[in-house]
């Protein structure tokens, strides 16, 4: 039994030998594994550091694009309202000329309207002065008939 005994611990020995040997040996081999992964990892990140170092400069560059625009808009947009601020003072301004243009047209029809009048009655005047100037006319030749006639009497009681 002894014999069985030493028998049996000396293979449970080697075998944990030989299990701790190929043990360490899986252990190194996953360790090199581990290393040449890591190493491809760093080179990995390496390129994606380069890569995002590049999105960052263009991010920026961006930025700044972005800020100028946004600086010119705001720029057009102040200049937009002061004009449609000014335009809104001519509108105003060309609103009460037209408004002012209207009652100078108004008083003018009424100035016409009276001067129309006045025409009407000055026409008016002349049609009965011309009236009268036939009817003096008239008289004017029945007053040199009747001195003519007159004469002539005169000059017949004379005889």
């Amino acid at each position: 039994m002894k014999i069985t005994t030493t028998l049996f611990l000396g293979c449970l020995l080697a075998g944990f030998t030989a299990h701790a040997q190929a043990t360490a040996q899986d252990g190194l081999g996953k360790l090199k594994g581990n290393l040449n992964n890591s190493k491809a990892n760093l080179e990995e990140y390496q390129r994606n550091m380069k890569v995002v170092e590049g999105n960052v400069a263009e991010v920026s560059k961006a930025k700044t694009q972005v800020d100028s625009q946004k600086a010119e808009i705001t720029k057009a947009n102040d200049e937009n309202t002061k004009n449609l601020q000014s335009l809104e003072g001519k509108e105003k301004e060309v609103g009460q000329l037209i408004a002012a243009e209207q009652q100078e047209l108004a008083a003018e029809e009424k100035k016409i309207a009276e001067l129309t009048k006045v025409i009407e009655q000055l026409k008016s005047n002349q049609a009965k002065r011309t009236q009268n100037i036939t009817s003096y006319q008239e008289q004017l030749k029945q007053v040199s008939k009747e001195r003519g006639d007159w004469k002539a009497r005169g000059d017949q009681l004379s005889k």
